[in-house]
């Protein structure tokens, strides 16, 4: 129809005062950037700006100069100075200027999602300024789908969209949906039902029991994190030495079901009460203990998750004695021993608590583990323990005993090491490739004898076929394989190991 898209409207447009308002703020702004640089200076700039124009009146009888079209129809216009389009109920920092969000008898409720626009007038820069304190209603001209705008005249007038202002010259301005988009909105509805819910939620803890103290919660943060800091690490040891913890799986669930009750989103829960911080810190000094009894018979441990467990014992004994120091904490600890919430491992035993009431923790749960160096700092973003020294009666020689066992370890690792790279170069022996050409040099002749000792044979001819080199073949991926028609999990799973160990080769 002869028109091109200038822009695209998401909040507002304007013409006439507002515009010429606009107008001038930016070309104010663009030649003294260090008079703009904060909220306030910029209202009273606007307030400036808008004050001159009450005498100046510089578009006064704007009806003259211009022509309103809505949905095809031609609507009359008052003597104005401005006409403002509204997509949403805020114009100008906030202000409702439609002065309404409720449907009375001529118009509809306005919203931003009804592909219906709000045409307001603007009779001077007095009215823009009373309408940010009060809902004036007298300046509506029409709601619509679709305008039209026509300028007359040989003289070009002030538009804006969305804050953005130009000087258009004569000529028509059409404004027509085009599309919708996502939009996030506050839903005060939903805000007072959460307000409710959560105070539904603190009520029935109450009624649970008391809920703990300030106080009380500093101390819980720390020891909530490093009870989850050794939960980890029994968890990955349970992985890779499952038979060797086994007796540790009872008192382990046990602590983690106790620790999830008051572990929320990274941190201590907001509503948390006595007994469940009781049952959280007996349950973790009896996994602290039973790790003192099991984790000595761990043969081969990983020297990175044997150094993250120690780190996470050392945290967790540092707590315990916090604990020890607040009264209503070491109260409930000694309430939670005497009904121990894990069968057939008490945290404290009979003959300790005498020892306890003076702070001998290592007497209590029989372990003793020295403050770690920097090197035992673990890598779940805890701080490391301060260094101090102790007076324990008994000792579990925990640390001593993987110490001991690290040098063991290592050799065992480095004769595994030797014996799997005396396996692979067999390997290729076998298979007619020479461990002496580097991998990404290989050509298809090397490609395929490393499937035949794969004993993949059969893929041979379709690797060759698609001229698989060496280079090609450490970029293999899952997708490629299926390309080159293996369709077997297995076989794919031992490719792609294979080509894994290559890489690392």
């Amino acid at each position: 129809e002869g028109y091109s898209e200038k822009c695209v409207m998401n909040n507002y447009f304007g013409i006439g005062l507002d515009a010429k308002i606009s107008l001038e703020f930016h070309n104010k702004r663009e030649e003294h950037p260090v008079k703009f640089r904060s909220r306030t200076r910029n209202f009273m700039w606007y307030g400036m700006l808008g004050g001159r124009e009450i005498l100046q009146r510089t578009y006064r009888n704007l009806e003259q100069r211009i022509q309103l079209e809505c949905d095809g129809q031609r609507i009359p216009l008052p003597s104005l100075q401005g006409i403002v389009v509204l997509n949403i109920p805020s114009f100008g920092g906030g202000a409702n200027f439609w002065g309404g969000v409720k449907e009375d008898d001529n118009f509809v409720a306005p919203s931003f999602d009804d592909k219906v626009l709000e045409v307001v007038a603007v009779f001077s820069s007095t009215q823009m300024a009373f309408s940010r304190v009060m809902n004036l209603q007298h300046h509506r001209i029409v709601q619509c789908r679709s305008i039209k705008i026509t300028i007359q005249g040989s003289e070009s007038v002030p538009v804006q969209v969305d804050g953005e202002a130009w000087m258009q010259p004569p000529g028509y301005i059409r404004i027509v949906h085009k599309n919708r988009a996502q939009m996030l909105t506050r839903d005060r509805a939903f805000e007072k039902t959460l307000v409710s819910w959560t105070d539904k939620q603190k009520f029935e803890k109450m009624l649970q029991g008391p809920l703990i103290s300030n106080e009380e919660t500093a101390v819980l943060g720390p020891f909530v994190d490093a009870s989850v800091a050794l939960i980890r690490c029994i968890r990955v040891l349970h992985t890779h030495h499952r038979d060797q913890v086994q007796e540790l799986i009872p008192v382990f669930m046990q602590t983690s079901t106790c620790v999830d009750k008051v572990y929320s989103q990274g941190r201590l829960a907001d509503l948390v009460t006595k007994k469940e911080a009781a049952d959280m810190i007996s349950s973790t000094a009896c996994l602290y203990a039973g790790v003192g009894q099991v984790v000595g018979q761990v043969h081969n441990m990983e020297e990175d998750l044997e150094r993250k467990l120690v780190h996470a014992l050392n945290l967790v004994d540092a707590e315990l004695r916090r604990v020890e120091q607040t009264p209503s904490l070491a109260a409930a600890l000694l309430q939670g021993a005497a009904a121990s919430p894990v069968e057939g491992l008490s945290p404290i035993s009979s003959s300790a608590q005498h020892s306890r009431s003076t702070g001998h923790v290592s007497t209590v749960y029989g372990l003793s583990v020295q403050p770690s160096d920097e090197e035992y700092q673990s890598d779940y973003g805890l701080s490391p323990v301060p260094k101090q020294r102790t007076k324990s009666s008994g000792k579990f020689g925990l640390v001593r005993k993987l110490r001991k066992s690290k040098t063991k370890d290592k050799e065992t690792r480095e004769k595994e090491s030797r014996e799997e790279s005396s396996a692979k170069e067999s390997v290729g022996s076998m298979s007619g490739v020479s461990t002496n050409i580097p991998v990404f040099q290989w050509g298809p002749e090397e490609v395929g004898g490393w499937l035949e000792a794969l004993a993949l044979g059969e893929y041979r001819d379709s690797f060759m076929k698609n001229d698989i080199r060496g280079a090609e073949l450490l970029a293999l991926e899952r997708r490629d394989l299926k390309d080159l028609g293996v369709r077997k999990v297995g076989h794919v799973k031992r490719i792609l190991q294979a080509v894994k160990d290559l890489q690392i080769r």
